[in-house]
């Protein structure tokens, strides 16, 4: 059970080596166009991979039952509530990519409603800016909390 965070770490390692292989041989970035699809792509099928390769690890390397024992109180835990907290973060890091990529990629409506405030002048562009960048982190900040 110590090891775990390190098998996870190894078992996120094979899962990014086969979704290589996705981006190199089977959708291959040919133009400049198929970068964001082809990055997205890794990002998803990444999750998706690892959520079984969790599953096993998890299986193999933590005990059924265990005790957390804090100061103030102990805690009863299982293989499934490891599991649902690694997935958990999977999931959330997947939402914070997806929700990064929105607002900082040309092909959606953010960066073009930026594109368009900045031809009125410099002030617009960075009161427009700075609006978005803080409407950004709405979705991670609450992803983290």
């Amino acid at each position: 059970a110590v090891c775990f965070p390190l098998v996870v770490s190894a078992a996120g390692v094979i899962v990014c080596l086969l979704t290589s292989f996705l981006a190199t041989n089977l959708y291959p970035v040919t133009s400049e166009n198929r970068i964001e699809l082809a990055l997205r792509l890794q990002l998803i099928v990444t999750t998706l991979l690892l959520i079984p390769a969790t599953y096993i690890v998890t299986g193999m390397f933590i005990p059924e039952t265990f005790v957390i024992e804090g100061v103030s109180q102990t805690l009863n835990a299982t293989q499934q509530d490891v599991f649902i907290c690694v997935i958990i973060g999977a999931v959330g890091g997947l939402i914070i990519g997806l929700t990064t990529e929105y607002y900082t990629s040309k092909e959606y409506s953010p960066v073009k409603e930026l594109v368009e405030a900045s031809r009125t002048g410099s002030a617009t562009n960075i009161i427009y800016g700075l609006a978005l960048g803080y409407k950004s982190v709405t979705v991670p900040v609450f992803m983290l909390a």
